[in-house]
């Protein structure tokens, strides 16, 4: 149960640094993308502004008209009282321009193409001069197809484009992103690599430190079972001596009912104990004894036949549905006590005048065993809750029928050590239905 408990706590853990993790790689990475994207754009509409370049940003350093001496202008990006771009007139606030933060450099470092259309789609022109991947064949072919396409602005390859109207047609203008495009996607790359490493190296640790930190519950877990067991066996001594001077009280004053009371007491107590001791033993999930390949379907015939009797004297009538030739390899005691165990429970608890069906049959490479009876109300739906110790659907119900609230539980653990799965559902309210797989 603790390396369970462990392994459970491990892939919880696990799971937690995953996701966080990764939804903050991956939140960086949609901003790298969204901030290529935006840039991009920016260029686009600020060369479309402009005509189809950068206009002054990107103009002349010296006046021909002026003797060849450099003219006194104003920065692009100095900003006058206005809080407009004084050199062109444009009254566009600065912010909304130069929010990407271009410098002077921009235009000599970006490589762009434009291609005009009339007002049908045709090319008109195309200007290539600031870009050398590109000739005038290949930008009428990416114009065509970005026209064809009917959207304003996207991506044709590493090409960022914007569909602008014109007086007498368009203008598709054409930024290379093929840089841009490559930093992102070796950020991607790399983090995702480092991430995964890192997250190596956390389950690593998680694993080292879980091991210590589960330590002192794994010691308790032990001293509980040892407890159990030892308690278990040290209860059995007083009862075999309580049930025998029971037996002599009855050969020297006759049975009574104080004496049947105390004979009953003391097999549900025996009974009891047997089954914690068995519990124990079947905790972590291990089966201690030999395991065999033997008959299920033989071994089920024979449990169900000694229930047959006590059935039909509450006229209660078992009605059995084994397939031939099923085997299991396993611990063939164990399985004959969750046999007794599912049938003990149907017939205890199934009400009078009723059937109780169990069925054994294969479906696939899976085996399958079932117990139906009918019972009094319960809640409808899942009943798992019933292999849990101690519980109880009705405590009255259960006191009167002499049931202690274990024996489910070790149906459970044997079901488990033979790496099965054991449940319980109601479909109306009015009865029970325990599943077993293998």
């Amino acid at each position: 149960m603790i390396k369970k408990l462990r392994k459970k706590f491990i892939i919880a853990a696990m799971c937690a640094i995953l996701i966080v993790l990764e939804s903050m790689i991956l939140a960086v990475n949609i901003v790298n993308y969204r901030h290529l994207v935006s840039r991009a754009d920016t260029l686009t509409e600020w060369i479309a502004s402009e005509g189809g370049s950068f206009g002054n940003l990107a103009g002349s350093s010296k006046n021909p008209g002026n003797g060849g001496q450099t003219p006194e202008r104003q920065d692009p990006f100095e900003i006058d009282p206005s809080g407009t771009f004084d050199q062109t007139g444009d009254s566009t606030p600065l912010q909304n321009k130069d929010r990407m933060g271009f410098s002077k450099e921009t235009p000599f470092e970006t490589r762009y193409f434009t291609v005009t259309l009339d007002a049908d789609g045709t090319v008109k022109a195309c200007d290539t001069g600031k870009i050398a991947s590109i000739d005038e064949d290949a930008a009428k072919e990416y114009a065509t197809e970005v026209y064809g396409s009917g959207k304003t602005k996207g991506f044709s390859g590493i090409y960022r484009y914007l569909l602008t109207g014109t007086e007498d047609g368009s203008m598709i203008i054409f930024v290379d992103c093929r840089q841009e495009i490559s930093t992102v996607k070796n950020f991607a790359k790399n983090s995702f690599g480092i991430s995964s490493i890192g997250l190596a190296a956390v389950f690593v640790l998680v694993v080292f430190f879980s091991k210590l930190v589960f330590r002192p519950v794994a010691e308790s877990y032990k001293k509980q079972k040892q407890f159990i067991t030892d308690a278990s066996h040290e209860l059995k001594t007083p009862l075999t001596i309580i049930d025998a001077n029971t037996e002599i009280l009855e050969m020297d004053h006759g049975e009574s009912q104080w004496t049947k009371s105390i004979h009953n007491q003391v097999r549900r107590l025996t009974s009891m104990t047997q089954q914690l001791i068995t519990l124990s033993k079947l905790d972590e999930g291990e089966v201690n004894g030999e395991k065999t390949r033997f008959s299920l379907s033989d071994a089920l015939i024979e449990c169900v036949q000694p229930f047959e009797t006590p059935a039909l004297m509450q006229k209660k009538h078992i009605e059995t549905d084994i397939a031939e030739g099923i085997f299991l390899t396993g611990e063939e005691k164990t399985i004959r006590q969750l046999f007794d165990i599912l049938l003990d429970n149907a017939v205890k608890y199934s009400t009078g005048d009723s059937t109780i069906r169990v069925q054994l049959y294969t479906k696939g490479n899976k085996t399958i065993l079932t117990v139906w009876n009918k019972t009094e109300l319960i809640p409808q739906g899942n009943l798992n809750q019933v292999f849990e110790r101690f519980y109880r659907l009705d405590e009255a119900r259960n006191s009167e029928k002499g049931g202690s609230g274990i024996g489910l539980s070790v149906a459970k653990a044997v079901v488990s050590a033979h790496k099965g799965k054991i449940s319980a559902f109601s479909e109306d309210g009015h009865s029970m239905l325990i599943k077993v797989v293998w």
